[in-house]
């Protein structure tokens, strides 16, 4: 069993849909062996979401767009984490509601490799392409080998305290403090502790264990900015997509047969 974290401010039938794709496609994954699934939400009360396929809601105030985000990642992880032992899971894939990843077989190789190759976290830079360094790491889709988090704690990110600690960098760069960045501080970090910070063994035991997933950069691109759109959305090569439209989601469901629960027969119209 793997656990499986979504986290949401106002995405409700994405929400609902990716719920389905844990719940109804992964289950069929003799090597996924079923998810525990924690749907961490910070939406507002009018929204009217109820609880759905996941196994814990946790309910939370929106304290606003980044802090919103990492406080949610963070409670998510830590839900899992307490049913890790009982429930026999290792690793925990991390999505934003509005990313589905319905290529199981990629998600099973993801974990498989993880798994052989002593991999702690899989995920790909942000804003950098191979070779170059990440220097932010994804936090819309992730899996982390929740037994190494226990002892690194990359998770919770304490986003708060890390903008605290870096803000007079960021503000004199007129830098953003992304998440993204919090997270790679964290594990980069982790591997300093352990090397009492001796530069070259951080360095190469920190891309020794990060499964970079390099099909998917960049995220953010040259390109991509030059047609106005900021950020690639799909990756149909590996099953991602992440598309804020709807209608985008709704041909998707349609073209692969996708029916996987209500919601997502309810969006597909049938």
């Amino acid at each position: 069993m793997i656990g499986h974290v979504i986290y949401t401010y106002n995405k409700i039938t994405d929400a609902y849909i990716n719920q389905e794709i844990s719940k109804n496609l992964y289950s069929k994954s003799k090597v996924l062996g079923g998810t525990y699934l924690v749907h961490s939400f910070n939406g507002e009360p009018k929204l009217g979401y109820k609880k759905y396929l996941e196994d814990k809601l946790i309910k939370m105030k929106n304290p606003g767009h980044f802090l919103g985000a990492a406080n949610m990642i963070d409670a998510g992880i830590e839900a899992v984490s307490k049913k890790s032992q009982s429930l026999g899971i290792r690793y925990c894939l991390v999505t934003t509601a509005d990313t589905w990843m319905i290529n199981v077989k990629f998600l099973e190789r993801l974990i498989k490799k993880m798994k052989k190759e002593k991999k702690y976290v899989a995920t790909c830079a942000w804003f950098a392409k191979f070779p170059e360094k990440p220097h932010t790491l994804a936090t819309d889709f992730f899996v982390i080998d929740i037994e190494w988090n226990k002892k690194s704690r990359v998770f919770p990110l304490n986003y708060k305290e890390f903008v605290e600690k870096f803000k007079d960098y960021f503000y004199l760069r007129w830098g953003i403090p992304l998440i993204e960045v919090a997270f790679m501080y964290n594990y980069f970090n982790w591997f300093g502790e352990v090397h009492n910070h001796d530069g070259n063994l951080i360095w190469q035991d920190a891309e020794k264990h990060l499964l970079r997933i390099t099909e998917r950069e960049p995220v953010h691109g040259e390109r991509e900015w030059k047609k106005g759109r900021g950020r690639k959305e799909v990756w149909p090569k590996i099953g991602l997509y992440t598309w804020n439209d709807l209608k985008k989601k709704k041909e998707l469901l349609k073209k692969k047969k996708l029916i996987l629960g209500k919601y997502s027969k309810e969006l597909i119209g049938e």
